[in-house]
């Protein structure tokens, strides 16, 4: 699937939280079956941001 698909059109971003997850993770992520990141926490305000996309994520079977 290409970012295209996923309505992903701007790839720069600033700031933090609702923006980043509403223009990049949330649309992602719904349509992912696979997700690998490497960082040292979640904040709960990003979980919170990403839920709708995770949710997809976990409906793909990833």
């Amino acid at each position: 699937m290409s970012l295209k698909r996923a309505s992903v059109t701007g790839l720069s971003f600033e700031g933090r939280g609702e923006r980043i997850a509403q223009g990049f993770y949330i649309p992602v992520l719904k349509e992912s079956v696979a997700y690998d990141r490497a960082t040292g926490y979640f904040s709960v305000e990003s979980l919170v941001h990403a839920a709708s996309g995770v949710a997809g994520l976990i409906e793909n079977g990833g």
